[in-house]
């Protein structure tokens, strides 16, 4: 062998040992990144459980809940409203006020004629 082969042999293998290098590095990230990408699905899959995410809602001695749609008269308030509605599960007419305009993206007690309003009740029976 001459010496220009000896140096192009050993050239060779310097750019082989560089490639295996590389692919070895990828083959390491991409296991990186699979194993990170399976934590985080874990970690969103275990928040999920323990909010209650994937919980069914329960019927309970309240009944089951309906909403039912009002339309507002000139002389109706968001109190009276409330008061001809208002159920046992609410501890309150301001109480069954708040849940009602939550309900209704409600950021004001102001309603006007013709409105449409959800009203949450609840029914012992399923209908």
């Amino acid at each position: 062998m001459t010496a220009s082969s000896v140096h192009y042999f050993r050239q060779m293998s310097s750019v082989s040992a560089a490639k295996n290098t590389a692919v070895r590095r990828a083959a390491v990230l991409r296991k990186k990144i699979i194993t990170m990408a399976l934590t985080c699905i874990i970690i969103v899959l275990t928040m999920c459980l323990l909010s209650g995410f994937t919980r069914m809602p329960k019927e309970t001695e309240k009944g089951q809940l309906y909403y039912r749609t009002v339309y507002v008269k000139s002389e109706d308030t968001l109190w009276s409203i409330a008061s001809a509605n208002l159920q046992t599960p609410y501890k309150s007419v301001s109480q069954y006020i708040r849940s009602i305009k939550k309900l209704n993206d409600l950021h004001s007690d102001r309603i006007y004629y013709g409105q449409k309003i959800l009203i949450p009740y609840y029914s012992e029976s399923s209908e």
